[in-house]
């Protein structure tokens, strides 16, 4: 993945403290957002791109797609990176 493809992602951002107090940020990144509703909403109760923003989505497949990455703000340093693999 190219620096400069990252626009053309939805992200989620998860920002939460850790349970020795560092701040960490989960970035959730789509490139497309074809995916089923979650927790039993149908598929026309809301536009695709609406669920996304109230839900986290997690995707099995789609290679680089469909990414994931952990990053300790306060030691500023990823600590975990998931690229999901292909079908």
């Amino acid at each position: 993945m190219k620096v400069d493809s990252l626009k053309n992602y939805y992200r989620q951002y998860v920002c939460y403290r850790d349970s020795v107090g560092d701040s960490i940020i989960f970035v959730n990144a789509m490139y497309h957002l074809n995916y089923l509703p979650q927790l039993g909403e149908s598929i026309n109760s809301k536009p695709k791109k609406q669920l996304w923003q109230k839900f986290i989505i997690i995707v099995d497949d789609g290679g680089d797609s469909y990414w994931r990455i952990w990053i300790n703000y306060s030691k500023k340093k990823q600590f975990r990176f998931i690229i999901n693999g292909d079908a």
